[in-house]
C-alpha cells in the first residue's frame, strides 16, 4: 500500500469493502434463511408425499363407503335373516351391477352364516371362495382387514392379483351376525392410481401391511425392505420421522398409518434432491453478488478515476513548475475541494512567476543604480585631495568663500561616494542636504531659504542613503525657476504608527499633471531633470523597505510642491 497511488488505494479499499460488506450480508442471509428454507422444503417434499397418501386414503374411504352401503343394504339384509336363499338370483345380479358400476372392482361377494354365497360373477367357485375367507368369517374383529390375494383360488377361469376388503353384515340392533361381505379390490387399479398420484415426486414410497410385506412401491422396481429390515419400528409406530442413510443417500424417512386400513406409508426423501433447490439458489444468489461486486468495482474504479484524475493533472503540472516551467495553468473543473487546491496552485504559480520576474527587475534596476554609483566613484581619493588642496590655496589667499564651497564638496563626496552603508541616520541624511544646499547657496545666492523642523527624538532612525538630496535639488533647479518671490524649501519628518515620514516642500513654480507623469515616470521632456530622479528614489525605497513604503508627490501650479517619504522605523535589511 506504501507504494500504491491514491487511484489504486482508493479503488482498493473501495472494493475490498464492498467485498466484505457482500459477503458478510451474503453470509448473514444464508444463516439465517437457510434451516428456513431446508425445513421448508422438507416440508414441502413431505406435502407432496402425503397427497399420494391422501389419494390413498380418499380411495379407501370410497371403498370403506361402498362397503358400508352393501351391508346396509335391506334386500342383502332380508335374503341373509331368511337364509332360505329365495332371492339368490337377485342379490347376484344386485352385486353384478355394483362391480359393473365401479372400475376398481373386481368382485363383490357375500358369504352367509348358513353358508350360502352370493357372487358378482358366476365363475367364483363358491366352495374354494369360502374356504379362503373362513378364517375371517369366525373372526368378527376382521372388519376393514385388507389382505392381498389372488383370484385364481377361486375362479373358474380368471386369474387376477386383487386386494380384499371384508366387512362383517352385522345388525347391531339385534346382536346378529349375517354374513361376511368381501370386496375384490383392483389391484392394478390401485396401483395406476398411486403411480399418478406420485408421478412428480423425486422421493421413493412403499406400502405394506402389518407383517411387513410390501403393497405397493414407487417406483416400481424399487427394492426398500431394506428400510423395514433395517427400522422395524415404522411398522408399529404412528407419524414417525427421522433421518438415515439409503442407499447410501442422505435422506429423512416419514412413516404413517393408512387411514380406512392397517397400512403403513413409509416414504423416503432423499436431502441431497430436498436441497438441491437450496443449493442452486445459493449458486444464484452467489452469481448475483458476483455480479454486483462486477459493477460496484467497475464504478468504483470510475469514482476513484474521478476523484483523482484532478490530483493526477495537478501532480504532473507540479513536475512541469519543478523543472521551470511557470507558464502552467490546470484548468478547475469542479468546485470542490480540489477545485480549489488548482485554483490556489493557478495562483500560486502566478506569484511566483510575478515575483521572479519583479526579482529579475529589481537586480536588474540595482545593477543600473550600482553600475551608475560606481560611474560617480570612479577614483574619488584622487578629487578628495585635489578639492583639499584648493580648499588649502584658498585659505593662503584669503579666500574664505571658496574655502567654506570646498570644504562643503569634500564632505558631501565623502557621504555619496565613500560610505557603502545604504541605511545611515537621519541626522546623517540632513547634514548631506545641509552640505548640498550650502554650495547651491554661493551659485545662488539669497534666491532661496531652506528650514528645518525635525525633532531631535528621531534624528537617530534609520533612512536610505540619498534620497533627500534629489528632491531638494529638483526644488532648486525647477521649482524655483523664474519666480519673482524668496524660494522656501521646507524639510521636517515626524513618527507615526510604526513609520517614519519625512516632507520637503517648496513654494516653487509647481507643476501641471503631465509634468508630475513625465516626472514621476522619468519620461523624457524639455526639462533639465536629474538622471536619478524622483522615480528612482522611489524604486530605491521601495526595494528596500517593501511595496508598503515610498514616496508621494503633490503638486500645485504656481503655488508649489510637497513629496513625502514613507519608511518603516525598524528597517530590516
Amino acid at each position: 500500500m506504501k507504494f500504491f497511488s491514491i487511484r489504486n488505494k482508493i479503488f482498493l479499499f473501495y472494493t475490498c469493502f464492498i467485498m466484505i460488506l457482500l459477503s458478510l450480508v451474503g453470509y448473514v442471509l444464508y444463516s439465517l434463511f437457510f434451516d428456513t428454507l431446508k425445513e421448508y422444503q422438507i416440508n414441502y417434499s413431505i406435502e407432496l408425499a402425503n397427497k399420494t397418501q391422501y389419494n390413498l386414503e380418499f380411495f379407501l374411504s370410497t371403498v370403506n363407503n361402498t362397503a358400508a352401503l352393501l351391508s346396509n343394504n335391506s334386500s342383502i339384509l332380508a335374503e341373509l335373516s331368511s337364509g332360505n336363499g329365495e332371492n339368490k338370483e337377485e342379490i347376484d345380479k344386485f352385486l353384478e351391477t355394483t362391480v359393473s358400476a365401479h372400475a376398481y372392482l373386481k368382485g363383490v361377494y357375500i358369504i352367509g352364516q348358513n353358508g350360502n354365497v352370493y357372487v358378482s360373477d358366476q365363475r367364483i367357485k363358491a366352495e374354494d371362495l369360502a374356504q379362503s375367507f373362513e378364517n375371517i368369517i369366525s373372526n368378527e374383529s376382521g372388519d376393514g382387514f385388507y389382505k392381498d390375494s389372488y383370484t385364481y383360488k377361486y375362479h373358474s377361469s380368471y386369474n387376477a392379483r386383487t386386494l380384499t376388503y371384508s366387512k362383517h353384515i352385522y345388525d347391531y340392533k339385534n346382536h346378529i351376525d349375517y354374513g361376511l361381505l368381501i370386496i375384490a379390490i383392483n389391484y392394478d387399479f390401485l396401483r395406476e392410481l398411486i403411480s399418478t398420484a406420485s408421478v412428480t415426486l423425486v422421493n421413493k414410497m412403499l406400502v405394506v401391511d402389518p407383517e411387513g410385506e410390501t403393497l405397493f412401491t414407487f417406483p416400481f422396481n424399487a427394492y426398500l425392505d431394506e428400510v423395514i429390515f433395517k427400522h422395524p419400528e415404522v411398522l408399529s409406530e404412528t407419524n414417525l420421522r427421522f433421518t438415515d442413510k439409503v442407499f447410501g443417500e442422505e435422506s429423512i424417512i416419514v412413516s404413517d398409518t393408512i387411514k380406512y386400513s392397517n397400512w403403513k406409508i413409509i416414504s423416503i426423501h432423499p436431502l441431497n434432491n430436498i436441497l438441491q433447490d437450496i443449493r442452486n439458489l445459493f449458486v444464484e444468489m452467489v452469481k448475483m453478488i458476483a455480479m454486483f461486486f462486477i459493477v460496484t468495482a467497475f464504478f468504483a474504479y470510475l469514482f476513484s478515476y474521478s476523484i483523482t484524475k484532478p490530483i493526477i493533472t495537478l501532480r504532473r503540472s507540479m513536475k512541469l513548475v519543478e523543472k521551470g516551467n511557470l507558464d502552467v495553468n490546470v484548468d478547475v473543473i469542479n468546485n470542490d475541494e480540489i477545485g480549489e487546491l488548482t485554483a490556489a496552485f493557478n495562483r500560486m504559480v502566478m506569484r511566483i512567476d510575478q515575483l521572479i520576474k519583479r526579482t529579475i527587475e529589481n537586480e536588474k534596476q540595482k545593477a543600473e543604480m550600482d553600475f551608475k554609483i560606481l560611474q560617480a566613484q570612479i577614483n574619488p581619493h584622487f578629487l578628495y585631495n585635489t578639492l583639499d588642496s584648493i580648499r588649502w590655496m584658498a585659505t593662503l589667499q584669503n579666500a574664505p568663500i571658496v574655502s567654506t564651497m570646498t570644504s562643503s564638496m569634500i564632505n558631501l563626496l565623502k557621504y555619496n561616494f565613500s560610505r557603502k552603508d545604504t541605511l545611515v541616520s537621519l541626522s546623517e541624511e540632513i547634514d548631506s542636504v545641509k552640505n548640498y544646499v550650502s554650495i547651491q547657496k554661493y551659485k545662488y545666492g539669497d534666491v532661496f531659504d531652506i528650514v528645518y523642523h525635525i525633532p531631535e527624538e528621531i534624528l537617530e532612525y534609520k533612512t536610505i542613503k540619498f534620497i533627500l538630496q534629489p528632491i531638494v535639488e529638483n526644488s532648486i533647479f525647477h521649482g524655483f525657476e523664474n519666480i519673482e518671490h524668496i524660494g522656501l524649501i521646507e524639510i521636517s519628518a515626524y513618527a507615526k504608527e510604526d513609520h517614519l515620514y519625512i516632507k520637503v516642500s517648496d513654494n516653487g513654480v509647481g507643476m501641471t499633471e503631465e509634468q508630475k507623469e513625465n516626472l514621476i515616470n522619468r519620461k523624457p521632456s524639455n526639462q533639465k531633470y536629474l538622471e536619478i530622479g524622483i522615480k528612482n528614489v522611489d524604486d530605491r525605497i521601495k526595494f528596500y523597505c517593501g511595496e508598503d513604503s515610498g514616496l508621494t508627490l503633490v503638486s500645485e501650479l504656481n503655488i508649489g510642491t510637497t513629496v513625502t517619504f514613507k519608511l518603516p522605523l525598524n528597517i530590516n535589511m
